[in-house]
């Protein structure tokens, strides 16, 4: 979530976020993340991140949930 927090309100593709990710994650936990696409896809359900269209991705402060982003934490959403 750090990800997208630090590029709020632009539009991220997913192969360079999934890159990104992939390697921060596994800088933390010595293994690579078992199903990132799934992740993006529950922070959406969440209203953590906007899908602006297939593949590309948005958090947007003012339209989504800054507090549950939050609480939620880099341990449980890796980027």
């Amino acid at each position: 979530m750090e990800h997208f927090i630090r590029y709020d309100g632009q539009d991220l593709y997913i192969g360079p976020v999934l890159d990104t990710v992939s390697k921060e994650f596994f800088k933390i936990h010595g293994r690579r993340p078992y199903d990132s696409i799934k992740v993006f896809q529950k922070l959406v359900d969440e209203g953590k991140l906007t899908m602006v269209s297939e593949g590309v991705y948005r958090y947007d402060p003012s339209n989504n949930n800054v507090e549950a982003c939050r609480v939620a934490g880099s341990e449980q959403y890796p980027g």
